[in-house]
């Protein structure tokens, strides 16, 4: 199932915070709003999704509504994310950039992060695959 509502309380049992969720009809989360405990919104944050459930733009807001970062992400022919930016208004733009190396069943075995053009982080991974 799917979280709808969240909310966390302190030690007196007072609550400190509610968090609320919405989904789409693919089940994928297209809002997230936090709440203080006089139900003030603290963030809000809002998603876009492409054909293959891949999440394309994630936007945050200001408490008054206007947009504080908004995420974009691209993907390539196996779902892998290729780059990831990063917008503030009134900032440098962020982004990521991913390569892959691939095994024969297309599933990445080498990532490497580059960011303004350098590698700032691999990382590999080891998959063990099960003969049936």
């Amino acid at each position: 199932g799917n979280v709808l509502e969240e909310k966390a309380y302190d030690s007196d049992n007072s609550l400190q915070s509610t968090t609320t969720c919405a989904y789409n009809k693919k089940n994928l989360m297209v809002e997230n709003v936090a709440y203080d405990a006089d139900n003030n919104i603290q963030f809000k944050s809002t998603y876009s999704y492409d054909k293959n459930g891949n999440m394309i733009e994630q936007l945050i807001y200001n408490n008054d509504g206007s947009i504080k970062a908004k995420g974009v992400y691209k993907y390539n022919e196996y779902d892998d994310v290729v780059s990831m930016q990063t917008i503030v208004p009134g900032e440098e733009d962020v982004t990521y950039i991913y390569k892959y190396t691939y095994d024969k069943n297309h599933n990445w075995r080498k990532k490497i992060t580059y960011y303004k053009n350098k590698p700032v982080l691999l990382t590999e991974r080891e998959i063990d695959y099960f003969v049936e």
